[in-house]
């Protein structure tokens, strides 16, 4: 159902972020693709970062200050 969403949403002139995995194959990403940039709309697909390399490698880098501390409230 994401592509064919994702497909309306950007016809209509709206930017999609759209819930891993946005296509099951290549060809219906190209499609989804052509047409976010034929409308001149933003599609990103989601990605929940909260686990993983990256969320790891964030932590350590706020652990040790390289990035500063995260804001409060």
């Amino acid at each position: 159902m994401h592509y064919k969403h994702t497909l309306l949403c950007l016809q209509h002139g709206k930017a999609v972020l759209c819930e891993k995995p946005a296509t099951p194959d290549l060809t219906e990403t190209e499609r989804v693709l052509a047409v976010a940039a034929a409308s001149g709309r933003p599609f990103l697909e989601a990605f929940k970062t909260s686990f993983g390399p990256f969320a790891d490698t964030l932590r350590a880098l706020v652990a040790e200050g390289a990035i500063g501390a995260p804001p409060v409230g």
